[in-house]
């Protein structure tokens, strides 16, 4: 393989070395998509709820006496 023959290989194949990737970015994107879904979720789930009923507490220790 000659010097030219080299040459015109890399050249067809540059296209597929990898570029180098912005890592900030994706982090910026993914935090992005975080914080929409949050704000979106809050906001379709922020419609007035009356609060449940609390059963009363009872103590289960002193309903049963050993004797």
């Amino acid at each position: 393989m000659t010097r030219r023959d080299r040459e015109l290989l890399n050249k067809q194949f540059r296209w597929m070395t990898p570029k180098p990737r912005s890592n900030g970015a994706l982090i910026l994107a993914i935090a992005g998509v975080f914080l929409a879904g949050i704000l979106l979720g809050g906001s379709l789930s922020a419609h007035e709820s009356k609060p449940l009923p609390v059963a009363p507490k009872v103590s289960v220790a002193g309903s049963f006496s050993v004797r």
